[in-house]
């Protein structure tokens, strides 16, 4: 998965083995073309089965139409105009399958060479097409066709960071799985509150996890000393929101900040259920979105996109992804709230890893959370609940629904942009022409949905309100990284849409870029799982148009793209003070580009 073709060097190396081959343990085939594949002879009866019972479709639409006869008129002009004859184009030639084959081959390199490196964190584990890893190894792939090749030991003492390649002495306890259930220890009184006004300023209006008053009533009942399930909920906001504070009482190792929270964390048990056919409830529920957050910043992230699969099955199982009958109570909002909450952060997730989301959007129905500020979803004094007062906006509620809608958009994204082969060639999605149909509909509709963001939520670096501020700049984040996700695919092929999809891709990531560096400017970071993925997706992108730029040989403003590449590592260096980010990992290969 190269943006420009690696030139075979076998003949200055030992045995004449290329270092491509060398690095990757293949077969060298030196300069021997790749041969287009004929169409195969099970896809050539599909076809023609296909054909065969449109035809007898068409029959009985128009008793006393010659099928074939019309086939012949204005082949040319059919083919680019109607809908049915744009299908039988797209899958009329399986040569796009060479194409595919190759992002395979690529991705099996990465997940190979990944797996040979020594992470203590990182065992065996799957990066798929859409991965940042995978623009990680294209942005590489250009930069060692420019500078040579580098070994993986090389590879490997570039970029190996202990901090955040092995297991904290503290999270060695996630290996034991005979911790007994014990009574919760909380923070001392002071500490849990000041904790809960840290999550309900810096990341609940953000996240929309919890109904605050719903919350508050039954902390001050003392619900959380007897309930496990509110307990641990309690218990995973603490940890989550001692990331956001500097303060030294949440710390489990006393010289580690990266500690924090993790005495709190650790006593939840998210694993150890008292039955497998115990339903869930919004506690757990609510605990396990949380405790998702908290994963992602340490040295286990991958638990994270495990934790949030299972607690989207969890929903389901209690039928959360459905739509409901027209009463709102505060019990279902708050469970979509959470259902909601979990889609939004496993879709991001998975596109980040490059694997299959846990719910696909075709199989919800669920409505959106209603667009109602907290105070009023229970009246007081009789009236209807669940109703705004005329002339104010319910902010957090509209800004969480224009969040949603976008990650459907994404959802549809990467289902029809990143499947397999197998998949593309059953339904028909093949060729340049669907992809140019595809990409052209996607941009369109985020085009749309940017259109759409209320005024107050429009990205305006001078704004002064700390909150719309942190939602505005989650909102053109999931924009700028969605338009990469959507444009990337094309950037190595040779595709009409190469060039446009680079300069789109380039465009979105420096805009990210900027939005970081106002971020930073302000004082005012976004600490969200959301945002690191979109700043090291940006940063790669930025890297990979400088390399590519530099082999063609093109005159780019290198001190502006440099600018905005180290706009972004500023971003995740300032986040991994509190955050164990495995993104952090790789930012010396950021140092690597900038030093050549």
């Amino acid at each position: 998965m190269t943006l420009f073709a690696a030139k075979c060097d076998s003949s200055q190396m030992p045995r004449n083995r290329c270092s491509n081959c060398i690095a990757f343990n293949l077969e060298c085939t030196h300069t021997i073309p790749v041969r287009k594949r004929g169409p195969q002879k099970r896809y050539v009866e599909d076809l023609e089965s296909r054909i065969n019972k449109m035809e007898e479709l068409l029959h009985k639409l128009n008793p006393g139409m010659d099928v074939a006869k019309e086939l012949s008129k204005g082949h040319a002009s059919s083919e680019t105009n109607s809908p049915e004859s744009f299908m039988l184009l797209a899958g009329s030639s399986p040569e796009h399958i060479v194409d595919e084959d190759e992002d395979e081959r690529s991705q099996n390199e990465l997940n190979e060479k990944l797996g040979q490196l020594d992470i203590q964190s990182l065992p065996l584990r799957f990066f798929g097409k859409s991965s940042s890893f995978m623009l990680m190894k294209s942005a590489l792939d250009v930069k060692e066709e420019y500078v040579g090749k580098m070994s993986l030991k090389s590879f490997e003492r570039l970029i190996r960071r202990d901090k955040f390649w092995l297991l904290e002495n503290w999270e060695l306890s996630l290996l034991d799985d005979q911790a007994p259930h014990t009574a919760y220890r909380f923070p001392e009184p002071d500490l849990l509150r000041h904790l809960i006004e840290v999550f309900f300023a810096d990341l609940q209006p953000v996240m929309n996890i919890v109904h605050r008053p719903t919350f508050e009533r039954e902390l001050q009942s003392g619900l959380h000393h007897h309930d496990r399930d509110f307990g641990g909920m309690v218990l995973a906001l603490c940890a989550v929101a001692s990331r956001l504070t500097n303060e030294p009482r949440t710390w489990f190792d006393p010289n580690d900040r990266l500690s924090a929270g993790w005495a709190y964390f650790d006593q939840i048990n998210l694993m150890r259920r008292r039955s497998l056919f115990e339903v869930s409830s919004l506690h757990e529920m609510q605990c396990y979105c949380l405790a998702s957050i908290y994963i992602f910043g340490t040295n286990t992230p991958q638990g994270a996109w495990n934790l949030m699969g299972m607690a989207l099955r969890y929903c389901e199982e209690v039928g959360v992804h459905r739509r409901k009958s027209a009463t709102k109570t505060s019990l279902t909002e708050q469970w979509k709230r959470v259902f909601w909450t979990l889609i939004v952060m496993d879709r991001m997730t998975s596109a980040f890893l490059g694997r299959p989301s846990a719910v696909h959007h075709d199989d919800i129905d669920a409505e959106y959370p209603v667009e109602c500020d907290d105070e009023y979803w229970e009246s007081t004094d009789g009236s209807s609940s669940f109703v705004q007062p005329e002339g104010t906006l319910a902010r957090t509620a509209t800004y969480f629904n224009t969040h949603l809608k976008v990650a459907d958009l994404h959802s549809i994204a990467f289902r029809n942009l990143y499947t397999t082969a197998q998949s593309r060639l059953k339904n028909g999605r093949v060729g340049a022409a669907w992809d140019q149909r595809l990409v052209s509909e996607l941009d369109s509709e985020l085009n749309n949905w940017v259109d759409s963001i209320p005024d107050y939520l429009r990205w305006d670096p001078t704004r002064d309100d700390r909150t719309t501020f942190m939602q505005s700049s989650m909102l053109y984040c999931a924009y700028y990284y969605i338009q990469i996700q959507i444009h990337r695919p094309f950037i190595h092929k040779e595709s009409p849409l190469a060039f446009p999809s680079l300069a789109i891709c380039t465009n979105a990531a420096r805009s990210c870029a900027r939005l970081l560096e106002a971020q930073l400017k302000k004082g005012w970071i976004l600490r969200a799982p959301q945002i690191f993925i979109a700043a090291f997706s940006a940063g790669i992108v930025l890297l990979l148009n400088v390399w590519g730029g530099r082999k063609q040989g093109l005159a780019l403003d290198q001190e502006r793209e440099m600018r905005d590449v180290q706009s972004c590592m500023a971003f995740l260096g300032e986040c991994e003070k509190t955050y164990v980010l495995f993104v952090c990992s790789f930012l010396p290969i950021y140092f690597s580009f900038l030093l050549i």
